[in-house]
């Protein structure tokens, strides 16, 4: 959460306004695509996890189908760039949208990673 804040914090003192303004538009149409993308899979991993035989192997699919529809998710964002910004009338978004697909495999590592950590979780307090 303080990350969170930080990330909001900090370009917030060091752009204008609008700038400002046109950063959280796209991050925030990144990380609802983002949402809808993953489908919930690293909750599906967690649950997943405890009652697999090779944890590690269903770790393993698990992270390679989240990352991989990730990075495609990012590269879509990053050919779709123009009409999204066409979209919203605003050609001063394609840079910011090219700066925040970055995040998006980033963000489902990080996503990933939790999910295994839960599921090793239930699976020590199932023992």
């Amino acid at each position: 959460m303080l990350f969170s804040f930080l990330t909001r914090l900090i370009p917030a003192t060091l752009l204008q306004p609008g700038d400002y303004g046109l950063l959280v538009l796209a991050s925030t149409v990144i990380l609802v695509g983002g949402m809808i993308f993953r489908l919930g899979f690293e909750v599906g991993l967690a649950r997943e996890l405890p009652r697999s035989s090779s944890p590690s192997t269903t770790f393993l699919s698990g992270f390679v189908l989240i990352f991989g529809t990730s990075i495609a998710l990012g590269l879509l964002v990053e050919w779709l760039v123009g009409p999204i910004a066409l979209l919203f009338d605003e050609p001063a978004l394609e840079p910011f949208f090219v700066v925040c697909a970055f995040g998006i495999p980033s963000m489902a590592v990080i996503k990933i990673i939790g999910s295994r950590f839960r599921g090793t979780e239930d699976m020590v307090g199932a023992c």
